[in-house]
């Protein structure tokens, strides 16, 4: 339950941030961002997307990520939990690292946007911010690849997902075949009586 007002609280900024108005060069409405908002909004912006949806979920993952690791270390050392311990600090050395190269320029995109340090005029309608944008969301993407690739039992599981596909396909695919097959035969057989 603690999710949803936790939800409306991180996107309830947008409302207040866009405007709706007429484009005068293609005739119908478009959406901005309001420049007549006041300074604390910016700043508001700028806590919540440095810290809310970076550094939050950053100090999230590490300190889960820590305390396998740590639970890992406590193992005996004939265990088998022992002995994936390298290969589990591993992973999550990997985790962390792409989301943090993923998130981390969307995020600094829109710091930099907000605060506008040094006279930098970031757009919302650049390339770079479309670029940073989809990196960020790309993460989500990466992750069920990430997970495959590090954890063995995962990866079976990713591949025999698609060869039981693979072989529903063939198997309907000869199926189909076969009743073709079948038809011809019968018809062959039919026009030589």
């Amino acid at each position: 339950m603690v999710h949803q007002p936790l939800a409306v609280l991180a996107s309830c900024y947008n409302s207040v941030a866009y405007e709706v108005f007429e484009e005068e060069n293609f005739g119908g409405l478009s959406c901005r961002i309001s420049q007549s908002l006041p300074r604390w909004f910016w700043v508001l912006v700028v806590c919540w997307t440095l810290f809310g949806m970076l550094l939050a979920p950053l100090v999230f993952m590490l300190a889960v990520y820590m305390k396998i690791c740590l639970y890992l270390h406590r193992m005996p050392a004939n265990t088998k939990g022992k002995q994936s311990q390298t290969k589990v600090t591993r992973s999550c050395i990997i985790l962390l690292t792409v989301f943090l190269l993923c998130w981390l320029p969307d995020q600094t995109y829109y710091f930099f946007y907000a605060i506008k340090p040094w006279g930098i005029q970031l757009r919302l309608d650049s390339i770079g911010y479309h670029l940073v944008v989809n990196l960020g969301f790309a993460n989500s993407a990466f992750n069920p690849f990430l997970y495959a690739f590090l954890n063995p039992s995962y990866k079976e599981a990713f591949l025999k997902l698609f060869k039981s596909r693979r072989a529903r396909l063939q198997r309907a695919t000869t199926g189909i075949d076969t009743s073709i097959n079948r038809s011809i035969t019968q018809d062959d057989d039919n026009t030589n009586v």
